[in-house]
C-alpha cells in the first residue's frame, strides 16, 4: 500500500467496510399527534397505531412479531428476538477522535504483534523488492487465468468471459512495474524510528518486517491519522495463505464456543485487546473454520455495543452552502484474524478517547414500539420510498437491537454515543421475491424518541 503521496485511501478489507457515514445534533422530537413525520417538512397522515403490549422494558430473548398490509399494497413484516444487553443504568458517552503519536506507544503496539522481531522503516518510495514481488504475483495470476485454475486465496473467481481482459490488465501492469523497477532504489533496512511523516492528506508511519525474521515474505505495518480519524493496519504474509474469502458470521457464539480452536483463538484476540488497554471493545460477531477465525470488536458501554450497519435509509452526505461534502467520523472497530494461534491480520479503525459519561433514562418499550409502527407507516405509504416502490414492496424486519449510536455534538468537534433502537432487515419486491441488501430502516433515540439519520449523524 502506498501512503507516501496521497493518504486519502480508506479501504479496509473485502468483507468489512466498512466504510460508512455526519453536522449538528438537532434531532427532531417525535410529535405527540397521531401523525409522525420524518425530518423533512411533509404533510401529516393519519392511521391506527398498533401496539403489541404494555411492557415497560423488553430484554434479550423476547419475541416481536407483527404483519401489517397497508392500503397501497405494501407490507410490513416483523419477526425477531429482541437484542438488549443493557447491564446497568444507561449512559451517554462523550467521545473525541484519537490520533496516533510518535514514539513509544506505536512501538509497544507493534511489539505485541511482533514480539522479538526486527522492525524496519519503510522508504518513502517503492523499492525494487516491492516491484519484483508485485510482478511475481501478477505473473502467478496470469498463469492461473490461462490455465482456468482458481485464483489466489482471497480473490474472487473470474468468469470465463472476463479472463482475457483480466490477463491484459495484468500484462500492462507488469510492463509498468518493470519500467518503474529500473529507477527504484534497493530496500534499505533502517531500524524503525516510529515517527510520523506528513503526506498530502494525512500523517503516517509505514513500517515493515519479514516473516519469521528470516528474510521471508515482507509484512506491512501502517499507522495513519487524517481528518476522518486514525487507523492501524497489519497484514502478515500468512494471511493470504489462510484467507478463503469472506469469513462467515452466521454461527452463534454458543456453536463456536464448542470448538477448542475457536476458544483458543478468541483468547489470543482478547489477550491482545487487554494488553493494548482497550478493553472497552466488545466482541460483536465472529466466525470461521479450519483453525482460522475472524473477530470483530466494537466499543461497548454497560453491555450495549455500538451498532454497526452496512446500509441505512436517509442521507449519506452533508453539504455546506458551498456544496463541499463534510467528512464525518467513521465507526470504531477492531478486526482481528487468528490462524493457528497467531495474529495474521489486524485493522483498528478510528480509535477514540472517552471524555465523560452521563446516566440517562430510557423510554419504555411501549413508547419505542409506538414510534416504530408510526414511522414505518409513513415510510411505506407517504414517503419518497413509498412513491418509488409503492405496492410492490415488503419490508421484513428480522433484527431489533438496543445499542449505542454515534451522533455529532451540538458544539465542538466531538461526538456522543447514545442508546438507540435499530430496526434492521431487508426489503423484498413482491412481484419477483428478490431481496435487497441488509438495511437499517429506522434508528430511534432511546432517550427521547427522536429519529436519528445515521448518514447525517443527528
Amino acid at each position: 500500500m502506498n501512503y507516501r503521496n496521497k493518504c486519502g485511501y480508506r479501504g479496509i478489507s473485502a468483507f468489512l467496510i466498512l466504510l460508512m457515514l455526519f453536522i449538528f445534533v438537532s434531532c427532531q422530537t417525535t410529535p405527540d399527534q397521531e401523525a409522525i413525520q420524518n425530518k423533512n417538512d411533509v404533510s401529516k397522515i393519519e392511521f391506527e397505531t398498533q401496539v403489541k403490549d404494555d411492557d415497560e422494558t423488553l430484554m434479550t430473548g423476547e419475541r416481536l412479531i407483527c404483519t401489517k398490509e397497508y392500503e397501497n399494497g405494501s407490507i410490513l413484516s416483523v419477526e425477531t428476538i429482541i437484542d438488549n444487553q443493557l447491564s446497568d443504568n444507561a449512559v451517554e458517552v462523550s467521545l473525541e477522535p484519537y490520533s496516533f503519536k510518535n514514539g513509544d506507544e506505536m512501538e509497544e503496539i507493534v511489539q505485541l504483534i511482533y514480539p522479538n522481531q526486527e522492525i524496519y522503516q519503510s522508504m518513502p518510495q517503492r523499492t525494487k523488492e516491492q516491484y519484483q514481488s508485485q510482478i511475481l504475483l501478477l505473473q502467478n495470476d496470469i498463469y492461473r487465468l490461462k490455465a482456468g485454475m482458481p485464483m489466489r486465496e482471497g480473490m474472487a473467481p473470474t468468469p470465463e468471459e472476463y479472463r482475457a481482459y483480466e490477463i491484459q490488465i495484468r500484462e500492462q501492469l507488469i510492463e509498468e512495474y518493470r519500467s518503474a523497477y529500473e529507477a527504484a532504489p534497493y530496500e534499505e533496512h533502517n531500524p524503525a524510528d516510529y515517527k510520523l511523516s506528513v503526506g498530502d492528506e494525512c500523517t503516517y508511519c509505514s513500517l515493515f518486517t519479514y516473516q519469521n525474521n528470516e528474510g521471508g515474505e515482507r509484512e506491512e505495518i501502517t499507522f495513519y491519522n487524517d481528518e476522518l480519524g486514525s487507523m492501524l493496519m497489519v497484514e502478515r504474509a500468512d494471511f493470504s495463505k489462510v484467507y478463503q474469502g469472506n469469513i462467515e458470521y452466521s454461527y452463534s457464539f454458543e456453536e463456536l464456543n464448542t470448538h477448542k480452536d475457536y476458544v483458543e483463538a478468541r483468547e489470543v484476540a482478547e489477550n491482545l485487546i487487554e494488553q493494548m488497554g482497550i478493553d472497552y471493545m466488545q466482541l460483536s460477531r465472529s466466525g470461521g473454520e479450519n483453525e482460522t477465525y475472524g473477530f470483530y470488536y466494537v466499543r461497548s458501554e454497560r453491555g450495549l455495543r455500538e451498532t454497526y450497519v452496512e446500509t441505512h435509509l436517509g442521507s449519506s452526505i452533508v453539504q455546506t452552502d458551498e456544496s463541499i461534502a463534510m467528512k464525518l467520523w467513521q465507526p470504531e472497530y477492531l478486526w482481528i484474524v487468528i490462524s493457528r494461534g497467531e495474529i495474521v491480520k489486524l485493522t483498528w479503525n478510528n480509535p477514540s478517547i472517552k471524555r465523560g459519561t452521563k446516566e440517562v433514562n430510557l423510554l419504555s418499550w411501549d413508547s419505542i414500539e409506538n414510534i416504530f409502527y408510526k414511522q414505518m407507516e409513513y415510510l411505506l405509504t407517504a414517503s419518497e420510498y413509498s412513491e418509488r416502490y409503492g405496492q410492490s414492496v415488503k419490508i421484513n424486519i428480522y433484527h431489533v437491537e438496543l445499542g449505542m449510536v454515534k451522533v455529532l455534538e451540538k458544539e465542538g468537534n466531538g461526538y456522543t454515543l447514545i442508546p438507540a433502537w435499530s430496526f434492521i432487515g431487508k426489503d423484498e419486491f413482491i412481484s419477483n421475491g428478490d431481496a435487497g441488501m441488509e438495511t437499517c430502516f429506522l434508528t430511534i433515540n432511546a432517550i427521547d424518541g427522536t429519529i436519528i439519520d445515521r448518514g447525517l449523524m443527528y
